[in-house]
């Protein structure tokens, strides 16, 4: 299994500004949240993976790390990352 970041997830990700942080501070961020959504998409004993029930990602699986929303679909031996959504986003 490998985890995929569909261009528009990874584009959304590097180009995120963090409001109250240096543009470090965020570099650093983000690339962390990178490592830390591989590792728990490549874990097959973390539980917390959930069915979008509503709305534009209805039906797609996601999970919540560091109060980030990732949706991702698992396609043969990829699971593939479709969108990122931040806090305070709809």
């Amino acid at each position: 299994m490998r985890v995929v970041w569909s261009e528009s997830a990874e584009n959304k990700a590097v180009h995120y500004k963090g409001e109250h942080f240096s543009f470090e501070e965020t570099r650093c961020f983000i690339a962390q949240l990178m490592i830390d959504v591989e590792e728990q998409l490549l874990n097959p004993f973390i539980s917390k993976r959930y069915t979008e029930q509503l709305g534009e990602y209805k039906g797609i699986s996601r999970i919540v790390i560091q109060k980030v929303r990732i949706y991702y679909e698992v396609v043969n031996d990829k699971i593939i990352i479709l969108a990122i959504k931040f806090p305070g986003e709809k």
